[in-house]
């Protein structure tokens, strides 16, 4: 497996499913932190591997699915920030600063 792949397979490996629609905004923003701290070093790997190799076709498939899972994630974090910001409304028209 080339350098690239590797690196792209863990990142696959680090990149969990994301939650399903029932789970509270809070937590999607915590368990999205969480995921985004194990793939920061990986993606610093990965940016330093990419100076001495290219793509391969064994990294195509695992593009894939880091780009869908990615897409999954940005669907559900903009639907839990328009979560939190109704609660944010909310508390704010009900709980008055003085």
């Amino acid at each position: 497996m080339s350098a690239p792949a590797r690196v792209l397979a863990s990142l696959v490996d680090v990149t969990l499913e994301p939650p399903s629609a029932d789970t509270d905004a809070a937590d999607v923003l915590d368990l999205a932190q969480r995921m985004s701290a194990e793939r920061v070093p990986l993606l610093d790997e990965l940016r330093r591997v990419l100076t001495d190799s290219a793509l391969d076709e064994e990294c195509t498939p695992l593009l894939a699915v880091l780009r869908e899972r990615d897409a999954r994630w940005m669907s559900r974090l903009i639907r839990a920030q328009h979560e939190l910001q109704q609660r944010v409304r909310f508390a704010r028209s009900h709980y008055p600063t003085p």
